[in-house]
Order: structure tokens, then C-alpha cells, then sequence
């Protein structure tokens, strides 16, 4: 989506477990971490990526803002999972921007099982269709629904600030990967995926274009509850262990290496999915970022079921870090800031 007011902004991730802020600024075409911070917001706050107790989110961002010590009062934040359908498609080549956003909607009814009156669109204009150059044109077809939407934006205006950009989590990963990414990623085949409490995002890029999104519906709270049922915690209990460390000394092998298999094993099922239907364009190399990301062994037990080459994002690779910034917090939690770092980078945009 474009950006609604040509407004400094930064970049904030509204997830199921944590509001992430993180703000930015450019000197010289080189980029700099202002500030950045990481509030904890109560359990069903935000529920299957929906905001369910509007003064609890309100309150969670208002003190992210404190914390990332930024004055932007314009944002830009993002959705995903269930509320989100990314489309290919197809549309006449030579019409203008009021002509492309009819034919847009006449394609999107028959892609969306709701109707578009309960959806926001947008779309983007990627080129030709390789299959008819001449004729027909490639777009991606965005929509979200507007009642998850429209709780993200009350939210929002209830901390004070006004949203910019409404974004998916997938391409604000792939924002924040496009900047700190090794120069030769547009050689290579790379998946990314954004491994968060509810939902993992995948999105395959060749040759720095997106070939392929989903949303797999797995993620840490398939985690806390194994936690939760194996030592007889509360969920909420078993989330706090996990996030400060604090776990029994047989969890490792009792629980978390069991986890990282079963994760492992959907990860594979969707890019064998991705590989039927990109034969030529084979995945090559693995790219995690998300609180997940965090987990020790993550990196071997994905190397070990996928076969590919698997790293772990730091958006901020190669990135200026401002007086103050709080490095080896920032260290400890760069893979959870990535969908944060590559909204902020949103500010840039024309």
C-alpha cells in the first residue's frame, strides 16, 4: 500500500505476544537504527492476528513508542496469516492507474470467497506476463480484511498516532532482508521465513523477485503448549519461561528438539510445494527470522531436514547503530525485529 502522508514514520510489528517498534533514519543513502523497543502485551490481546482488547494494544504501542525513544507519531504496521490473501494475476497491458484498479477488482471477485466488500485491495503492477508480453501484464493482488484492519487502525489512533502504510508481513520481511542481504542474493534462490507465535510466512524470492508466499499456520505457541503440558504450567506461565530462559534442564531434548522437527518437517511440506510448481527455480538457500528463530539448534534441525543451506537474519547487518542503541539487547532480539525493520524502511519510500 502507498503511503497515506508524506510523514517520517517508523516501523511497528503488532504481533499475538509483543508490539516491536523500530525507527530509523538515512544520512547519505546509508541507513541507521535510531531506537527500537519490544513491549509484551496480554495473552488474546491479539488473537488469530486480530486485535481483540483495543486499550491493552493502545497501551502496548504507546510504550513501544517510549521505549524506541522516537517523536514519529506516523507508523506503518503490517497483517498477515488468515486476514491476508497475496494473488497473482493477470490483466490487460496498456491501461491507466483508474482502469488497472477496475479490472483489479473484476478479478479479485473471482479470487476471494467473501466478495471484496469486506476487503480492502491493493495491487501492484509486477511486468509483462512472460506467457503473452504484448497483451497481458502480471500483477500481485493484496487484500485484507476490513474489520482486522480497521482494529489495527483503532488501536493506533487510540496510542495517538495515525498509520501511514498498511503493509504484509511477508514483503516487510523481504524489505528488511533486500538491505542487509550479501550481495550475491540475487544469484540465489532463498526462502524466507518469518517463524512467529501463530503463523510463519514463507516467501520465496528469485533473483530478488517474489515468486511465492504462504502462511502456514504453525509457529512458538505450538511450542508453549508442549511446555505447558509437559511440566503442568499455564500457557501464559509457559510463554514467560520460554521468553526469559527460564526452562527445566530436560526441555531441551524433552520438548524443544521435538518442536524444532515437527517445525522443520511443515517447513519442507511447503517448499516441496513451492518446488512443484517451480521446478527451474530451486530453493537453494534458507532464511529464518521471528522469535523462533531465537531457538537454540533451529539452524541444524532445518539444515537437516531441508537439505538447503540456513541462516539466521540480522536486519540490521551492515546497518548504523545511533548513540544509545543497546546492543547486545538489539543483538538478542534482531531475528524478532525483522517484519519492524523493513516497515520502518517504508519512511523511505517516495
Amino acid at each position: 500500500m502507498a503511503k497515506l502522508y508524506n510523514k517520517p514514520l517508523f516501523g511497528l510489528d503488532l504481533s499475538t505476544t509483543a508490539v516491536k517498534a523500530v525507527d530509523m533514519e538515512r544520512r547519505r543513502r546509508r541507513y541507521r537504527l535510531k531506537g527500537f523497543a519490544v513491549e509484551p502485551i496480554p495473552s488474546e490481546a491479539i488473537s488469530d492476528q486480530a486485535v481483540v482488547d483495543t486499550e491493552a494494544v493502545a497501551g502496548a504501542i504507546a510504550r513501544a513508542r517510549k521505549g524506541a525513544r522516537t517523536r514519529q507519531r506516523y507508523v506503518a504496521a503490517s497483517v498477515a496469516g488468515a486476514a491476508v490473501i497475496t494473488k497473482k494475476i493477470t490483466i490487460p497491458a496498456g491501461l491507466d492507474e483508474y482502469q488497472q484498479q477496475t479490472q483489479v477488482e473484476l478479478e479479485a471477485e473471482h479470487h476471494l470467497p467473501t466478495g471484496i466488500e469486506s476487503m480492502y485491495l491493493d495491487f501492484q503492477v509486477l511486468g509483462p506476463d512472460p506467457n503473452d508480453e504484448a497483451n497481458q501484464v502480471e500483477a500481485l493482488l493484496v487484500a485484507c480484511k476490513r474489520d482486522v484492519v480497521d482494529g489495527y487502525l483503532q488501536a493506533i489512533e487510540q496510542a495517538g498516532l495515525k498509520a501511514s502504510v498498511i503493509d504484509v508481513d511477508p514483503f516487510a520481511v523481504e524489505n528488511a532482508y533486500e538491505v542487509s542481504a550479501p550481495s550475491d542474493y540475487l544469484d540465489r534462490t532463498v526462502a524466507l521465513l518469518n517463524i512467529g507465535a501463530e503463523v510463519t510466512n514463507i516467501n520465496v524470492l528469485h533473483q530478488g523477485q517474489s515468486l511465492f508466499t504462504r502462511d502456514h499456520f504453525y509457529g512458538g505457541s505450538q511450542l508453549v503448549d508442549s511446555l505447558s503440558e509437559s511440566y503442568g504450567w499455564e500457557p501464559a506461565q509457559a510463554e514467560q519461561h520460554l521468553i526469559r530462559g527460564e526452562l527445566p534442564e530436560d526441555a531441551g531434548q524433552r520438548v524443544i528438539e521435538p518442536f524444532l522437527q515437527n517445525l522443520a518437517v511443515e517447513m519442507g511440506r511447503s517448499l516441496d510445494f513451492y518446488a512443484s510448481n517451480h521446478p527451474d527455480q530451486a530453493v537453494d538457500w534458507v532464511v529464518l527470522s521471528g522469535g523462533c528463530a531465537l531457538l537454540p539448534g533451529i539452524t541444524q534441525a532445518m539444515e537437516d531436514q531441508l537439505g538447503f543451506e540456513v541462516t539466521i537474519a540480522n536486519p540490521f547487518a551492515g546497518i548504523g547503530l545511533n548513540r544509545g542503541v543497546d546492543r547486545g539487547n538489539l543483538s538478542a532480539q534482531a531475528p524478532r525485529l525483522m517484519v519492524a525493520t523493513g516497515l520502518a524502511l517504508r519512511s523511505f519510500d517516495p
